[in-house]
């Protein structure tokens, strides 16, 4: 049986944002393994939660994505689970609260043009 992810809609401050695009996810957790005095090596403990790394790009401009702090992201994606000829879908849920957004642009000479958005969170809960 394979997994994959296929696929996700985006709100920010429970509104919809449309033309969003390879969104990205990076947890910069801190994990430690220092040892103590008799140990060759230590347990692996986690030091910190978050925070949380993302970036996606949009076809065009939309108000609910703005440059500076943002209260709450949900983002739904599709896990695609493959077995012999079916396949079945199921949503999986992040949210996201206490952040910001930056956003940057690219206009392009020969293809559409996309807004870079890149921010961090606080937290990151996936349901």
């Amino acid at each position: 049986m394979a997994k994959r992810m296929r696929r996700f809609t985006l709100t920010v401050g429970g509104q919809s944002v449309t033309g969003c695009r390879d969104l990205t996810i990076d947890d910069l957790s801190e994990y430690n393994r220092d040892k103590s005095d008799n140990d060759a090596v230590g347990d692996e403990v986690r030091m910190s939660e978050g925070p949380f790394d993302i970036a996606f790009e949009m076809l065009a401009e939309d108000s609910n994505v703005a440059n500076g702090y943002v209260d709450a992201m949900v983002a739904v994606g599709k896990e695609i689970t493959r077995s012999g000829a079916s396949e079945s879908s199921a949503d999986v849920t992040y949210t996201f609260d206490q952040g910001h957004f930056n956003l940057g642009r690219s206009l392009n000479t020969d293809t559409p043009g996309r807004v870079r958005v890149t921010g961090q969170f606080k937290t990151c809960v996936k349901s």
